[in-house]
């Protein structure tokens, strides 16, 4: 587990979503810290000649092993 600090702006924007989708707020933020980081593991990926295209550790529904 990590735990984080964010500005209460932003756990208030969590917030109002989470109640908007039906989710809760944890779920949704680490979806976006995945998705998130899929993003960067693709652009740097994409910045390495011969490397894969599959990015290994932010797969969904897989942990590090």
């Amino acid at each position: 587990m990590v735990l984080i600090e964010v500005p209460d702006e932003l756990a208030s924007q969590y917030d109002e979503l989470a109640r908007s989708v039906g989710q809760e707020r944890n779920a949704l933020i680490r979806e976006a810290l995945i998705e998130h980081l899929e993003d960067i593991e693709d652009i740097a990926i994409a910045r390495e000649p011969g490397k894969s295209r599959e990015a290994p550790f932010a797969r969904r529904g897989e942990e590090k092993s």
